[in-house]
């Protein structure tokens, strides 16, 4: 398969680097996982829904690309997914004032990417390496069933310091419940017995869930709350939760024309009584 794209708007280059910025602090690495689909591109934060949670962050080809083309794409293979340093892929994002044109290629039969900087003529080649089509499922983003509701929590600061409280006190999972007319209700332990609860009220509903339920409550892993919040754009005012029958969890934070999801499955040991 082959992809290229062009980039020409500063407010695109900014997205970029806000995303792989987030996803480089994520992961606490240096190298970044980007996955190209038909309809844009993400970086992989983290893989395991099944055991756990998946994270991805998400941007959109008519939002972010003047152009972006990709060939040789299937129903079975439509998706090209490499690693690459994240220090080499921010030289590509520098020039915010000129039009840059991206491209996979082969030189050497290695896989490199260029790009071309269309004001002065200059190009850059970083080499990546190409995800074997064997653990592509691995980077997919997780299929799961309609939520039953989604809520939006505005500002996200509170959210976010309620779970930087619960790992300051050693709470290592909490307890979430999402009621349809607006409430969040969350509740939890920590090692030594002592039970916190709290309460979001008057909360706006996400548009995209038709009729919105009820959930009973279903564990998180406050660490892994901890860690999405860190990682997200400074600027970001609010987040939204979706949740399905089988208390599939997305978390979502819309920020730079980039959505930062975090996929996660409820722990699956059994809740404490009230």
């Amino acid at each position: 398969m082959r992809f290229s794209a062009a980039i020409d708007d500063k407010k695109s280059f900014e997205a970029l680097i806000q995303a792989a910025t987030c996803a480089s602090a994520f992961l606490e690495d240096e190298e970044l996982t980007l996955k190209i689909l038909p309809d844009g591109v993400a970086f992989v934060c983290a893989t395991g829904f099944n055991t756990g949670y998946y994270m991805e962050i998400k941007l959109f080809e008519q939002e972010i690309f003047s152009a972006f083309r990709m060939e040789g794409i299937s129903d079975e293979k439509n998706v090209i997914i490499m690693q690459l340093k994240r220090a080499h892929f921010m030289q590509i994002l520098k020039a915010e004032d000129e039009e840059v044109r991206i491209k996979l290629v082969k030189r050497d039969n290695l896989p490199k990417l260029t790009a071309e900087f269309k004001g002065s003529g200059f190009l850059k080649t970083i080499p990546v390496k190409m995800v074997k089509n064997l653990l592509l499922a691995d980077y997919m983003t997780p299929s799961i069933n309609e939520p039953i509701v989604g809520l939006i929590i505005k500002p996200m600061y509170s959210f976010e310091k309620l779970f930087k409280t619960f790992l300051a006190l050693e709470v290592e999972a909490t307890q979430l419940r999402l009621v349809g007319d607006g409430n969040l209700f969350v509740k939890c332990r920590n090692l030594e017995g002592i039970e916190f609860t709290a309460i979001a009220a008057d909360l706006e509903s996400v548009e995209d869930v038709e009729h919105h339920g009820d959930t009973d409550y279903f564990r998180v892993r406050v660490e892994v709350m901890n860690k999405y919040f860190n990682c997200m754009p400074a600027e970001a005012n609010h987040c939204e939760i979706r949740v399905t029958d089988l208390n599939q969890i997305v978390v979502t934070v819309k920020h730079y024309d980039a959505d930062y999801n975090l996929y996660m499955s409820a722990l699956r040991d059994e809740a404490f009584e009230d």
